[in-house]
């Protein structure tokens, strides 16, 4: 549904004289409580009627501008009756004053982010704070995002478990975005000019505050070692030490991309010592500053929120940084991930991510009680539509707060991580033979595919489909939140070898998911030279694109579909 006219905003006065755009979310919320109080319990055939009603409405009402509330009240009546839903009719028109005023009025809005309370970092909870103050202010805090930010049947379906809506948890936010994670001459002069203290250049804990303010739950560092460049050796252990502090003090995750193939252009970086200088990169430099970099993190892995993401590509490289990096995935359970270094990291990972959102196939059959797997292909691609339609719905409503601390057009890039939780169960519940198990799977996939592709056209942020949440989920996770089928779809290998029994399944999911991780045990690769792990990435990643090997340190189970 379109958020406004091509002709301008419509606008609605409330019965207090307050001021506000006419919204498909306002005319969704009135009517699914209108539903609801008739009987009415199925928020795809609420989103159905809403979606009737705002085509009717607008179209008639072309040429108009603005509405009086009980005038929309009795127009909107009006054409419930002409659909057939006399009972909603009655309900609405019943309902009190107001009740077209779910969010504030535009020139009442505070424009200034709030601050969200930081998320928890598992094992690292303030001991003055106890998990239940936490969990009540969670609760609290995302139950008042609930009603007045999200569409009624989008936070309808997130009470039900069947879609689980992480972004309540940081309204205001985009949920990840790439940063650069030093600061500059230059953005110290723009701190001072907005009126705050001079930045020092190597003071990363206020600039990293600024990033905060914006991203709610994981920062993407692209390239670390190129930044480094610049600075001593011996100053790299401290900086480390500080970005791992701030990672703990703001809650946020990190993912660390680094051995990035070396740029074909020279390095050019701006600093506070001199203007701009270029540089070809040094080979041995660089592998000095990685071997630095993952010495230093051993000590900070496994106790703060941080992800290395290492590109494995056919470029030679000493052997004393190899030997780290095993030493090191070999120590960090499940903080390591192995890729094929291809093209720009959006080839690995969105650009920014707007919000997560986990869609679980058990609780939709579950509590709509579908017989046949047909339905669920048609539900799906309601729930598809209607979750892409709220979403938009929701960047609007971040736009004016984040548009002047963003980057420009990062928040129009910003794409929706959606996983997909119950999809083995759900087809292991409706047929017994795996070739038929494979068949659906792949169709309810494609289904959701031409879905969004859909919704993109629409105006809607592009959904990123992966088989499981991010990985920095798992450090801001909130543990009373979501269900057993949170850690979505995951494959296990114990050695090279055992690929041969997962390609069959994964080449079929690859054709609908843009992102898929295995999770592999460590002690299985860790004799592998890098000539052998990039031979063996490029076997497997020859015809299953944006695969990402996540190192354990050991794999106990094999999936049941195997």
């Amino acid at each position: 549904m379109p958020e406004r006219s091509d002709k301008g905003p419509r606008w609605l006065v409330h019965w207090g004289g307050c001021w506000q755009e006419l919204e498909p979310l306002k005319i969704i919320t009135a009517l699914h409580e209108a539903a609801r109080r008739a009987g009415e319990r199925d928020p795809f055939v609420v989103q159905e009627v809403a979606e009737s009603v705002w085509h009717l409405l607008t179209r008639e009402g072309q040429s108009r501008r603005l509405w009086i509330e009980s005038e929309l009240r009795q127009q909107l009546t009006h054409l419930l009756r002409q659909l057939g839903r006399g009972s909603w009719a009655d309900k609405l028109i019943l309902s009190p004053p107001g009740a077209f005023a779910k969010t504030p009025c535009s020139h009442n809005q505070d424009k200034s982010t709030p601050a969200s309370l930081a998320p928890i970092v598992a094992g690292h909870a303030a001991p003055s704070f106890p998990q239940e103050i936490w969990r009540r202010g969670y609760e609290s805090y995302a139950q008042e995002v609930l009603e007045t930010l999200v569409p009624e049947p989008l936070a309808e379906l997130h009470r039900r478990g069947v879609v689980t809506l992480h972004a309540i948890y940081h309204p205001w936010q985009l949920a990840a975005a790439p940063v650069i994670w030093l600061p500059t001459m230059r953005d110290s002069q723009r701190f001072s000019g907005a009126g705050g203290k001079a930045l020092p250049q190597n003071s990363l804990w206020a600039y990293w505050e600024s990033w905060r303010s914006w991203i709610g739950q994981a920062a993407i560092v692209g390239n670390m070692e190129f930044d480094l460049l610049l600075h001593r050796l011996g100053e790299v252990p401290v900086l480390l030490r500080e970005l791992a502090l701030l990672s703990r003090y703001l809650g946020l995750s990190l993912i660390l991309h680094l051995n990035r193939a070396a740029p074909a252009a020279p390095v050019q970086r701006t600093g506070a010592l001199f203007e701009t200088e270029q540089f070809w990169p040094s080979a041995d430099h660089l592998a000095t500053i990685r071997q630095t970099i993952l010495e230093t993190l051993q000590d900070w892995l496994n106790c703060a929120p941080i992800f290395l993401v290492w590109h494995v590509h056919g470029g030679s490289q000493t052997p004393e940084v190899w030997s780290s990096l095993r030493r090191l995935w070999m120590e960090a359970d499940g903080r390591v991930s192995l890729v094929r270094d291809e093209g720009p990291i959006g080839s690995q990972f969105p650009e920014a991510v707007l919000a997560v959102v986990g869609l679980s196939l058990t609780q939709l059959i579950a509590h709509w009680e579908i017989a046949e797997p047909e339905a669920v292909l048609q539900r799906c691609r309601s729930l598809m539509k209607l979750v892409a339609d709220g979403l938009r719905q929701w960047r609007e409503r971040l736009r004016p707060t984040l548009i002047t601390q963003v980057p420009p057009f990062l928040l129009e890039r910003a794409q929706v991580w959606m996983y997909v939780t119950g999809l083995e169960t759900a087809a292991r519940h409706y047929f017994d033979e795996a070739e038929r198990q494979r068949s659906w799977q792949q169709e309810l996939l494609r289904a959701l595919q031409q879905e969004r592709q859909q919704a993109a056209q629409r105006g809607a942020p592009w959904c990123w489909l992966s088989a499981s949440p991010p990985e920095w989920l798992e450090s801001t996770r909130i543990p009373w939140l979501g269900s057993s089928e949170a850690c979505g779809t995951t494959w296990q290998l114990r050695q090279p070898e055992e690929w041969a029994l997962l390609q069959r399944q994964t080449l079929v999911l690859a054709q609908a998911f843009d992102f898929l991780t295995i999770e592999c045990s460590a002690n299985g690769f860790s004799g592998m030279t890098q000539e052998e792990m990039h031979h063996w990435l490029c076997k497997v990643t020859r015809r299953v694109p944006w695969v990402r090997l996540r190192l354990r340190r050991e794999v106990t189970e094999q999936p049941a579909l195997f």
